[in-house]
C-alpha cells in the first residue's frame, strides 16, 4: 500500500472548491490511490511522468513512485478555448511571448518540493478550513499550545485560522 502527500498547489486547489461534498468525494477517491496501479479512472499521461485521476468534471494530476503518490495538482476538467497569448515580432520574426501572468505563475511557480500527509488535506477537505488550522488538528494540539509554542496569544493564532491562505 503506498503513501499520499499533497502538494500545496494541489491543496490550494482542493480548498478553493466550495461545495464541501465535491472536495469530500475528491478526497475519498484519491484514498483509493493507496493501491495504485491497481485503481479506476487513472490514465498514464502522455509524454511526461505524471498520472491522470478522473472524478467527473474535476482531474487530479499526480505521480508515483515505488512508495509515495504524490498528489499535484486537483482542477476541474478544462474545456478548449481560445488563447490571449501576444506574439511580438521586430523585424517579422517572433522575439517575445506575452502571456497572462496567472499562466506565468503556473509554468514558472514551483513549489513542487513541498508536500503535505494524506491525514493533514483529509481535514482540509471535510473542514474547508485553512493549512495552519488542518496541521494544528492533526497534530492534536490546541490553540493555546500552538500560541505558547509560537510566542502569540492565541487570539492572534485564532485570527491566522480563520484567514484564507
Amino acid at each position: 500500500m503506498k503513501e499520499i502527500k499533497w502538494q500545496k498547489k494541489a491543496i490550494r486547489q482542493l480548498r478553493k472548491i466550495k461545495n464541501s461534498k465535491t472536495r469530500v468525494k475528491i478526497h475519498t477517491v484519491v484514498d483509493t490511490l493507496k493501491n495504485f496501479p491497481n485503481c479506476r479512472n487513472v490514465k498514464k499521461l502522455v509524454n511526461i511522468d505524471n498520472y491522470r485521476l478522473r472524478i467527473g468534471n474535476w482531474r487530479v494530476i499526480f505521480t508515483a513512485d515505488l512508495k509515495i503518490i504524490f498528489i499535484e495538482e486537483v482542477k476541474k476538467k478544462e474545456m478548449k478555448r481560445p488563447t490571449n497569448i501576444q506574439i511580438i515580432e521586430q523585424n517579422g520574426t517572433p522575439v517575445f511571448a506575452v502571456i497572462p501572468y496567472s499562466d506565468f505563475l503556473k509554468f514558472f511557480h514551483d513549489d513542487s518540493d513541498i508536500s503535505i500527509p494524506h491525514d493533514v488535506v483529509e481535514i482540509i477537505a471535510k473542514e474547508g478550513c485553512n493549512l495552519l488550522r488542518a496541521w494544528r488538528k492533526h497534530l492534536k494540539l490546541t490553540q493555546k499550545e500552538v500560541a505558547q509554542r509560537a510566542g502569540i496569544t492565541q487570539s492572534a493564532l485564532s485570527q491566522m485560522e480563520l484567514s484564507d491562505s
